[in-house]
């Protein structure tokens, strides 16, 4: 089997459907395993009578993102593609990131180009976040939308493949080998940044994680946290940061965490650069 692709659902039933069938692949072998986190619409009957050849996982409870490793766990791939429910593949798209990984071993984590509907950019890539860099991205302050600006890479072009710190889960494509060494998602993260730390995790092993615009995905971005601090979403995004920095122990500076990574130098000006 040349690849496992993981789609974890909740009442996302329409979204679902279209995620599935914009799905293909011409030169590999994959199985899809969807995780249900205990829709109450009809997402279990359309799997059971349309999919019939999807591997389905039902949970009596919404788990959050941890469900992801219901499907890590029995996934048989070669490769293991994590994907959001809200996406829409494009043609060639897994191919494209299957082909690369074959062609770089040394890479343990890719991600392909995620855009609105019309092809606008979505910005997926980041460098590690920061307690500060956490705190600016929610005000308004045009000098601190600058700062941010270079923290999500908007600043060099999107359409040449690079080496980033981390990508957004909505499509991570792992090498099993790297999956072996880094393990599950920790189950400790509910809603965020499981991501971020995966990455991590992915870097500190001695893989790379690459963003590759070749692949493009189409995705609708429907943001779990909000600019108010007042929702049980927003305070688990909240609580799973602090869990994050507490783990990798730093809080205001990089240089602690990009030191852990085996390959990395760092620089002037607290740059960093592989060597």
């Amino acid at each position: 089997m040349d690849l496992s692709i993981i789609i974890l659902t909740w009442n996302s039933k329409d979204f679902l459907q279209r995620c599935l069938d914009s799905i293909s692949a011409r030169y590999i072998e994959y199985e899809i395993i969807v995780i249900d986190n205990a829709s109450s619409d009809d997402t279990i009957q359309m799997i059971e009578k349309e999919y019939p050849d999807v591997t389905f996982i039902k949970n009596d409870k919404n788990m959050g993102l941890p469900a992801r490793n219901q499907g890590l766990s029995v996934a048989k791939g070669k490769y293991i593609l994590l994907l959001d429910v809200d996406t829409i593949v494009q043609p060639d798209s897994i191919d494209t990131l299957v082909s690369y990984l074959d062609r770089n071993p040394d890479i343990g984590l890719v991600a392909a180009r995620l855009t609105d509907k019309d092809g606008t950019l979505q910005y997926t890539c980041h460098k590690f976040p920061t307690v500060i860099s956490k705190i600016l991205r929610r005000t308004q302050f045009n000098w601190a939308k600058k700062l941010i600006y270079k923290v999500e890479y908007r600043n060099w072009d999107h359409n040449t493949i690079r080496e980033v710190d981390y990508v957004t889960g909505a499509c991570q494509m792992i090498r099993r080998e790297a999956y072996s060494k880094v393990g599950p998602i920790d189950s400790n993260i509910i809603y965020g940044p499981e991501d971020v730390d995966y990455c991590l995790r992915v870097w500190q092993s001695g893989y790379k994680v690459v963003y590759n615009p070749n692949a493009v995905i189409i995705h609708a971005e429907r943001r779990i946290t909000t600019k108010s601090w007042f929702t049980k979403t927003t305070w688990e995004h909240v609580k799973g940061l602090t869990y994050f920095f507490l783990k990798h122990r730093y809080f205001f500076s990089r240089k602690k965490i990009y030191k852990s990574i085996p390959f990395y130098c760092y620089e002037k000006k607290g740059s960093f650069s592989t060597s």
